[in-house]
C-alpha cells in the first residue's frame, strides 16, 4: 500500500512540473459503497442487539487537480468525509476519512463546455467509531485500503463549472459539486 501511495505521489509531483491548469473542486453526494456495507453490517448487528441501524449522512469531496498539456488527463488528490448518524445505545459515532491520488480521463476535446469524463482513485480510508461500553467511552481506529472509480461524469463551464458523476467506492454513488481552474 505504501508503495502504492508513493507511486502515485511520484506521478503527481512529475505531473505538476507539466501540469497547464490547476483545479479545486468541492462535492456533495449519496451514500458510499463503503458506507453501504457499512450499513448492512450495522443492520445485522441491530436485530442481533436490539438497536437502530446507522444512516449515512452523505459523502463531502473536496479535490485538489492538475490538468495535462493536452487537457485530456487529470491528476488529483480526493479527501473524501462520509459521517453517519448513530441512533443507538452503544456506537455513539462513526465517520470515514478518505485520502486517495487519482486520475482522470477526459473523453472529449478542452474546447468544449460539456465534457465526459472517467476516473479511478486508490488510496487509505480511515474509519473513526466511538462506544458506549457501561460508563466508558472507548474510540476505534482503523486504516483500510480505499479506492474508488468513476465509471462516468459530466462537467459543464470553463473557468468556473459544475458537475455531476457516478462512482463506485469512497465517493457517493451519486456527486454533484462546483470546480474553479486557475
Amino acid at each position: 500500500m505504501r508503495k502504492l501511495i508513493l507511486g502515485m505521489s511520484f506521478i503527481l509531483a512529475m505531473s505538476v512540473a507539466q501540469a497547464q491548469k490547476m483545479e479545486v473542486s468541492a462535492s456533495y453526494g449519496t451514500i458510499s459503497i463503503y458506507g453501504i456495507s457499512n450499513g448492512i453490517v450495522s443492520a445485522i448487528g441491530s436485530v442481533i442487539y436490539d438497536e437502530e441501524a446507522i444512516d449515512s449522512k452523505g459523502v463531502l469531496n473536496v479535490a485538489f487537480n492538475l490538468y495535462s498539456p493536452s487537457m485530456k488527463w487529470r491528476y488529483g488528490v480526493d479527501v473524501s468525509y462520509e459521517s453517519f448518524d448513530t441512533n443507538q445505545k452503544t456506537l455513539t459515532e462513526e465517520s470515514f476519512t478518505t485520502i486517495s491520488p487519482k486520475v482522470d480521463y477526459f473523453w472529449n476535446g478542452a474546447d468544449k463546455k460539456l465534457r465526459l469524463y472517467s476516473g479511478v482513485s486508490v488510496g487509505v480510508l480511515l474509519r473513526s467509531s466511538e462506544y458506549m461500553l457501561g460508563e466508558t467511552k472507548e474510540s476505534f481506529n482503523d486504516t483500510v485500503f480505499g479506492f474508488n472509480v468513476t465509471p462516468i461524469g459530466l462537467r459543464y463551464g470553463g473557468k468556473f463549472a459544475g458537475f455531476v458523476e457516478s462512482n463506485i467506492g469512497t465517493k457517493g454513488l451519486f456527486q454533484g459539486g462546483v470546480a474553479y481552474q486557475f
